[in-house]
């Protein structure tokens, strides 16, 4: 969705190049995690912290009644549940969460592409590009992300030990099918060549990011400012439709539930504390991320789909 805002995109590429120089800069650890934790904490968390809006808006668009016990209850009730499964098939909730995150990713980034919602193409394009941001990040960082893991699940060997040239056939046959859907969207005037030359700028800048930082803060890099922007800015839009908004009222907004799972985080992050190398730390932040991102991920799927094209580029107004 930042690709149909020039102006946003340029910002935001302008500061993934600041991050490549961190990264080439060999930045320590600390600050490594002082920006992941702030970029998790200004737009990461807060971008979900508005699915009772959503939610609002699309019942009053259905021309269905609101019931906020029902919305709540079935909320919690599925982060719950999820967060309870990983204790008992850590294994499943893993490979579930991968592809639901690989699909939320390219929900927001193909929006622009102008197909139908319900096109199958730009589902392909979504999840294609989705699992290519994913796969990227947790291949080049392939160790790391198989230490954090092996404390819950017996990652198979085939996977450990998988050769950087298998690594880069996984990328690229990954890149190949987006390659195609944008030729494809290009050759039906559904993309535009200069909305083409930024999506390749794009997965550039992500990919050398990746190469170069860390794994956290490669993924506060995406993220932070890539998707999460990109899914307030197509909120902040909507709800214009419905009166004045803008960014400042959308982060007054997501305070409430923002503030909320700060609380639930600390809560967790001072029980790995307290239980020392038995839940390490990086563990409770990808299972608490999982389980808000299963209801979230729905609330956006219906939200995408009602969202009006003609809206796409459209600049925010107000403060």
């Amino acid at each position: 969705m930042l690709i149909a805002d020039p102006k946003l995109f340029r910002s935001i590429f302008i500061l993934s190049l600041a991050f490549l120089l961190l990264g080439l800069l060999d930045i320590h650890p600390a600050i490594e995690i002082g920006l992941f934790v702030l970029l998790m904490l200004g737009t990461g968390i807060p971008h979900g912290a508005t699915d009772h809006l959503i939610y609002s808006i699309l019942q009053k668009e259905e021309g269905k009644p609101q019931n906020w016990r029902m919305f709540l209850g079935t909320y919690l009730l599925s982060m719950l549940v999820y967060g309870l499964a990983w204790w008992l098939v850590p294994g499943l909730c893993l490979s579930i969460f991968l592809v639901i995150s690989a699909y939320h990713f390219g929900q927001s980034q193909v929006l622009y592409v102008r197909w139908k919602p319900s096109d199958w193409r730009k589902r392909i394009l979504g999840f294609a590009w989705g699992s290519l941001i994913l796969s990227s990040l947790l291949l080049m960082h392939l160790e790391e992300v198989v230490e954090i893991l092996s404390s819950i699940i017996a990652v198979p060997t085939g996977i450990a030990q998988l050769s950087e040239a298998a690594r880069w056939n996984i990328c690229g046959s990954l890149f190949a099918i987006v390659a195609g859907c944008w030729l494809a969207a290009w050759r039906s005037n559904a993309l535009s060549t200069e909305e083409m030359l930024r999506e390749i700028l794009t997965l550039s800048v992500l990919f050398l990011a990746f190469a170069l930082c860390g794994l956290w803060l490669g993924f506060a890099l995406y993220f932070g400012l890539w998707h999460s922007l990109s899914s307030m800015k197509a909120e902040i839009q909507h709800f214009q439709a419905e009166r004045s908004y803008s960014w400042r009222a959308f982060m007054q907004d997501a305070m409430p539930f923002s503030l909320i799972s700060f609380g639930g985080i600390g809560i967790l992050g001072l029980c790995a504390w307290w239980l020392g190398d038995q839940l390490p730390l990086s563990l409770v932040f990808f299972i608490a991320i999982s389980t808000v991102t299963l209801p979230h991920t729905f609330y956006m799927e219906r939200f995408y789909l009602h969202f009006p094209p003609h809206q796409l580029g459209r600049e925010i107004t107000g403060e």
